[in-house]
């Protein structure tokens, strides 16, 4: 969700997500339907088992996933520091 920045009035880019929280975006309503009444620290518990036991092939999807998204960020970023007058700032990914 983009913030309007009330210091320069220009709407700041989503944050970019991580593989591992594309992959939870994606495993967590099927664990939820199959344990209803799973507690939140619980959820966390099954969601990180699932995402050390996924297999290789699976985690690349999710790295590719979390790869566009953070290109994506760091274009968005780009643009939004010209429009509010920061200039360039140097972006890497962790």
């Amino acid at each position: 969700m983009t913030q309007l920045n009330s210091q320069t009035g220009v709407f700041e880019p989503e944050w970019y997500k991580s593989d591992f929280a594309w992959f939870c975006e994606d495993d967590k309503s099927i664990v939820l339907e199959q344990h209803p009444h799973l507690k939140f620290a619980l959820l966390g518990e099954r969601l990180k088992s699932d995402w050390l036991h996924l297999p290789a092939s699976m985690k690349h999807m999710y790295e590719e996933k979390a790869q566009r998204d953070f290109s994506r960020y760091s274009e968005q970023r780009k643009r939004y520091d010209e429009k509010a007058g920061l200039g360039l700032r140097p972006m890497q990914r962790k």
